[in-house]
């Protein structure tokens, strides 16, 4: 249940104006058990176990100042999760305790602007029935859907459309990797520095009406990826609901990871203070999905996704094309309780250790071989 708490703010010309501040949070915990065996208890992803203000305050005529300040935590030891950032032992910028900070503006007849770090209109992602779980398959799940140093507006809503603008710096975002999403949809590249990275871009379309969600995303990413993205999700009137999905990276694209001192982005089975380049072959990403209400408390999931071809570069022989199926269960305690039960298979086996070597291997990215979550969730 949603806490809200109401002020009134005056002004230095003694103008009252209403402002609401709403707090939200949840807190997720179970055992996680990657694909290549590792198990960990606490949280299945970062944004699980989180507590969230959300501040709008009326400036009348139909305008209202918005901000966001969130805090992300371990529950396992209630640490705050993540610690890239900028001034920590794990270079590259990212966020220690605020994982979003956000101000801005939104006027009824001319839009919203928001800046800062915040999950922005490629990230608040409905089009895929795991959402971004690391167990899911999630073909185009929340690609560069929270950035630093972020710009983006969103239009009014007409006849059931959107459209979204969204800029990022370069430069506020040197830690850029993405593992849950690497092995599938061609974003996991990183450096130390912002050498060779390049201003980020992408234009958004979306349309809601009815039983209709879909969304249409032409990105320009921080290594020189150019992608397209389609999103599409149909609600029925028995309340199941059915996802389409597809990721496009357009060329091949690549990025020289360098490991640092004793201090590694991923967790790379080789010796450190080396440099190592990768890079992913153009492909596309399909994902079918669908969330399926048995009854008032269960929920039945399931989603498949598979590339058109290697994923690796200068491959063809189908070594490094892979596909990955997941199912997943969640029964409801109560409104605000659920028990979740996911568990997912990567196919392509012989490519785990060519993965191993280029990707994260800490159960976010299949690597061929099983990996389940069994844990429990409240929201507030």
């Amino acid at each position: 249940m949603k806490k809200t708490l109401v002020a009134l703010a005056t002004l230095a010309t003694v103008s009252a104006y209403a402002q609401t501040v709403a707090i939200t949070g949840g807190v997720n915990f179970g055992v996680f058990r990657s694909e290549t065996s590792a198990q960990t208890f606490g949280s299945l992803k970062g944004d699980r176990t989180y507590l969230s203000f959300d501040v709008t305050e009326d400036i009348g005529g139909g305008t209202n100042v918005i901000s966001r300040g969130q805090m992300r935590f371990n529950s396992s030891n209630g640490a705050t999760w993540g610690s890239n950032t900028a001034n920590s032992t794990e270079l590259g910028k990212g966020a220690t305790l605020m994982e979003q900070a956000m101000i801005g503006i939104s006027d009824k007849n001319l839009g919203t602007i928001r800046f800062g770090r915040f999950t922005n209109d490629l990230g608040t992602y409905d089009y895929s029935t795991f959402e971004d779980s690391p167990i899911g398959t999630n073909a185009s799940g929340a690609i560069y859907g929270r950035l630093s140093g972020q710009i983006q507006y969103t239009s009014p809503t007409v006849a059931g459309f959107t459209v979204s603008a969204l800029t990022a710096d370069a430069q506020a975002n040197a830690w850029m990797a993405s593992a849950s999403n690497g092995l599938l949809t061609g974003i996991n590249y990183s450096t130390y520095s912002a050498t060779g990275f390049n201003n980020f871009g992408a234009a958004i379309i979306k349309y809601e009406n009815g039983p209709w969600l879909a969304q249409i995303a032409s990105i320009g990413g921080l290594v020189g990826d150019k992608n397209t993205r389609i999103g599409i999700r149909y609600t029925a009137g028995n309340g199941a609901k059915y996802y389409f999905s597809s990721f496009k990276q357009g060329g091949n694209i690549g990025q020289v990871l360098t490991t640092m001192g004793t201090t590694a982005l991923y967790s790379m089975p080789v010796a450190r203070n080396s440099t190592y380049s990768f890079g992913l072959q153009e492909h596309t990403s399909t994902e079918l999905g669908l969330a399926y209400p048995v009854s008032g408390q269960i929920t039945l999931r399931g989603a498949y996704v598979t590339n058109n071809n290697d994923l690796e570069v200068g491959k063809s022989d189908g070594t490094t094309k892979a596909s990955k199926v997941a199912v997943g269960l969640d029964y409801a305690l109560s409104k605000r309780s659920t028990i979740i039960l996911q568990g997912s298979k990567v196919s392509n086996s012989s490519y785990a250790a060519s993965l191993a070597s280029i990707y994260s291997v800490s159960g976010t990215a299949g690597t061929g071989g099983s990996a389940y979550f069994v844990g429990l969730q409240s929201t507030f």
